[in-house]
């Protein structure tokens, strides 16, 4: 949502929601930015990781603050490395798929 790539919200939200996602989440996932502030729907890690994936996407450069929460909320520093790395991946994505004009696909 932050790059506009409609077409990957459309194919990543059902799998969200086979995941567990809710769909209050999800519809506060649609405005993504707003989103890390939504204390009622998700937990502090949720919040640390959507505050990590904004500063990524928006100015690259990470705050010390964001990427400590975001560290302490998880595991190890290998899953950090691999959050980074599909945040960065997915980044790539949204702006090919955007670049490209790739909408999803009509119902049926």
């Amino acid at each position: 949502m932050l790059n506009e790539a409609e077409y990957e919200f459309h194919h990543h939200a059902p799998e969200f929601i086979k995941a567990g996602g809710t769909t209050a989440q999800l519809e506060a996932l649609s405005n993504f930015e707003s989103s890390p502030g939504e204390t009622a729907l998700f937990s502090s890690a949720e919040r640390a990781v959507m505050r990590l994936t904004l500063e990524v996407t928006r100015t690259v450069k990470v705050s010390d603050r964001t990427f400590g929460e975001a560290r302490t909320a998880l595991p190890d520093d290998q899953s950090m490395v691999e959050l980074v790395g599909v945040i960065a991946t997915y980044n790539m994505v949204s702006r090919f798929l955007v670049a490209l004009g790739i909408e999803p696909e009509p119902a049926r």
